[in-house]
């Protein structure tokens, strides 16, 4: 059930309608965007899950195969793989060669100032058909070279063939389909040209005299309700800068992975692949829990395993491995978790992402790579083909676009609406309405007015005599309190949000969160702690940016799977908070 709250500041009233939705639409754990500028929030009532995940992993991770992606005494080679440089001439001489079926452009800038490729092939490049768009992307990670050769075999295999080969051809006069070989360009020239075995990016911390993010763990997270499938909240990913799989100071702080969103909140995409080495695998959403599947898991597995079987391995004998991608080892933070729940729960389209970990070895040599590359064509080829099928899928309901309300009298009005998808079939709505709005400050007395997920009232550490809210116990990677209601934001005067917190936490490993949202799904991190704070501390923050808009407010405790136990976390004196009178 989806809940739309509207407020009234001029009538102090809150009113919240209900949206009742077809089955295909509904979901009991999501939650819809809203338009920005809009007053409107809406949020799916969403069941908390009991998902804590084990710090050992020891009953979900296969060690071989955890070992593929982490070797300990990893020896480079660098055995006829291309330099960035010649990366580049590859892509120019494909465009220069093939101008009526591609065009290239740069979707945003590394770190350190180089290109972020993309090409497009198509018969009408650059042009919006509403045809079926499909991504692939290479080289998420520094040494994982063969992603690139696979990504430009693609390309080259499409336009060499196109008006050669029927299919090949009808499907570019039919999709669009876009190819970003090299989404970590600083980490390849470090790590091919420059000879450095390495995984992340080439973003240096000089206050941790470190480089790098692991850029797939700086995705926003699953988009849906979920706070285990949100960045940072636990499986194999770190807080600490120095580990191979540090995920980053906050989601999307990486040039590179915002470059990615970018690219997906402005083009249709409806089917990707994101190429890793290696373990000659195919897998799919949800990566953060193998006990939780998405909606559309009998399609999205169906389509994994035809791709899956298009794939013969390198030793030849059988195709690769189908299986959702948690089922691997869990975490958070990764493309496809993102690329899947920001498409069906925000934007309120299908796009069913893949992951493969294509190769025997990190870098087969010159006839093993042309295997691969031959091969993993051939699964490509199959999710072109499906992205028709896919485009077609029934999205969920989203809010929608709000146009005007309309005041007779106090309880009087009327609400004009445009529904954002009308393909979603919504059925009909249901208004109810809260009154008596007010704000007021939570000394801790107030549990009801907040969603507390591990977090207790503490009588023992307090700001004011009475109460506080204690993430002190938590018995998992995360404990948080979120707000029942959305606090609306009107230009009628400065507002703030103010609190008092105390806290001791594992520098660099533990950290508390203060976050806002406009939908429940999508959070903004206004300031995060970790280390000591010596005593209770004030803090304030000002709300001016969400003016003519409704927010939740979060607060989240996140910690280490390496150091649990002994942190301490208090909030005290929330204001403003909400409560109605009926």
């Amino acid at each position: 059930m989806l809940h739309i709250f509207y407020v009234k500041p001029n009538l102090l009233c809150l009113i919240a309608l209900l949206f009742i939705l077809n089955s295909i639409g509904v979901y009991p754990s999501s939650s819809v965007s809203l338009n920005a500028v809009s007053p409107w929030i809406v949020e799916d009532t969403f069941v908390s899950k009991e998902l804590l995940l084990d710090p050992s992993y020891g009953d979900i991770i296969d060690p071989p195969s955890y070992s593929l992606d982490f070797p300990p005494n990893h020896i480079l080679q660098n055995d006829g793989y291309p330099i960035f440089d010649e990366i580049e001439e590859k892509l120019f001489n494909i465009t220069t060669a093939y101008p009526n079926i591609t065009l290239l452009t740069s979707v945003g800038r590394s770190w350190e100032g180089r290109c972020i490729w993309c090409l497009e092939v198509s018969d009408n490049p650059g042009v919006d058909e509403g045809e079926p768009g499909v991504l692939f992307m290479g080289l998420h990670h520094a040494r994982e070279w063969p992603t690139v050769e696979i990504c430009l075999y693609i390309a080259e295999k499409l336009v060499s063939e196109y008006g050669l080969n029927s299919t090949i051809t009808s499907l570019v006069n039919n999709r669009r389909i876009w190819i970003i070989p090299c989404v970590n360009p600083d980490g390849y020239v470090f790590s091919h040209d420059q000879g450095h075995d390495w995984r992340k990016n080439r973003h240096y911390f000089p206050e941790y005299n470190t480089y790098g993010v692991d850029l797939n763990r700086n995705y926003e997270g699953s988009c849906n309700g979920d706070l285990s499938g949100w960045w940072g909240s636990g499986g194999v990913t770190s807080h600490k800068p120095s580990d191979e799989t540090f995920c980053g100071l906050y989601p999307f702080s990486e040039p590179e992975t915002r470059a990615i969103r970018g690219f997906i909140i402005t083009h249709d995409v409806c089917a990707s692949i994101s190429y890793h080495t290696y373990s000659e695998l195919v897998m799919w959403p949800w990566g953060y829990s193998p006990c939780v599947r998405t909606p559309d898991e009998c399609f999205l597995r169906e389509i994994g395993e035809g791709i899956a079987s298009h794939i013969t391995r390198q030793d030849g004998r059988g195709t690769y491995k189908p299986m959702q991608s948690s089922e691997l080892y869990p975490t958070t933070g990764d493309s496809d978790d993102w690329l899947y729940g920001y498409s069906h729960y925000v934007l309120g389209k299908p796009l069913f992402p893949y992951t493969i970990e294509a190769c025997s070895m990190f870098h087969p040599s010159g006839r093993a790579v042309e295997q691969v590359c031959r091969e993993n064509f051939k699964g490509a080829l199959y999710l072109i083909e499906k992205a028709g099928e896919i485009k077609n899928v029934k999205p969920r309901v989203l809010p929608p676009v709000f146009k005007e309300t309309c005041f007779e009298s106090p309880t009087t009005f009327t609400l004009n609406w445009v529904e954002k998808n009308p393909s979603a079939e919504a059925e009909y709505f249901e208004l109810d309405e809260l009154t008596g709005f007010h704000t007021m400050v939570d000394t801790g007395d107030n549990s009801d007015l907040w969603i507390l997920e591990g977090v207790t009232r503490s009588n023992s550490v307090f700001h004011s005599p009475g109460y506080s809210y204690s993430f002190s116990d938590i018995k998992g990677v995360y404990g948080y309190m979120r707000s029942m209601y959305p606090l609306p934001v009107d230009s009628s005067g400065e507002l703030k949000l103010s609190f008092w917190c105390l806290y001791n936490l594992t520098r660099d490993s533990n950290y508390g969160f203060v976050e806002v949202s406009e939908d429940g799904r999508i959070y903004s991190i206004l300031d995060m702690f970790t280390g000591s704070s010596d005593g209770w501390v004030y803090k304030e923050y000002s709300l001016n940016s969400f003016i003519n808009s409704s927010i939740y407010i979060r607060f989240r405790i996140l910690r280490s799977v390496a150091s649990r136990g002994g942190d301490e976390f208090y909030v005290d004196d929330v204001s403003p908070t909400l409560l109605f009178s009926c």
